[in-house]
């Protein structure tokens, strides 16, 4: 076994996720957090990438806001995001006593576009789109019923919030 050494070839190079002591069922789902970004599969996220996933979801930021959200999570300051800083951002995130459910509440903002309260299919499936998930209307529909606790064909902030405790996420 050979281990990769450092730059200067003293020692080897030690992971930063090895240091979080995190499940691997944590780390695949951070991966595919992370391949959300990384639709190229370039193993980085830049601040083009970046800029245009905020933007798909709605968002609107500036260069400098999007300089900033790179800059405060880029270890070795290349300007870009690997999956290692990815890593640590969200473990970061998830452990500074962000209360969870204000999370899932932004979460379900941003799918609720027009902002009245209520997600609807169309909503659900523009968002799948815009993540570049590939769903089918009947991928739509399964979890239309999976979310719509009270089957009125309506995602409410209610319904979300208890589907996000029944799969533990909160």
């Amino acid at each position: 076994m050979s281990d990769k050494g450092s730059k200067d070839g003293s020692e080897p190079e030690e992971s930063i996720i090895a240091h979080l002591n995190l499940g691997q069922d944590v780390l695949d789902e951070y991966a595919e957090a992370f391949a959300v970004f990384d639709k190229e599969g370039e193993g980085v996220i830049t601040r083009k990438i970046l800029c245009a996933t905020m933007q798909s979801l709605g968002q609107n930021p500036t260069e400098a806001e999007i300089q900033d959200m790179i800059k405060d999570v880029d270890v070795d300051g290349n300007g870009e995001v690997d999956f290692e800083e990815f890593v640590l951002m969200l473990h970061t995130r998830m452990t500074a006593g962000i209360d969870p459910k204000e999370e899932m509440k932004a979460v379900f903002d941003i799918l609720d576009r027009d902002s009245n309260g209520l997600i609807t299919k169309s909503e659900l499936r523009y968002m799948l789109h815009q993540l570049g998930l590939p769903v089918t209307d009947n991928d739509v529909a399964i979890l239309m019923t999976d979310l719509d606790a009270d089957t009125d064909g309506y995602i409410s902030i209610d319904d979300f919030m208890n589907y996000v405790k029944e799969q533990k996420i909160i």
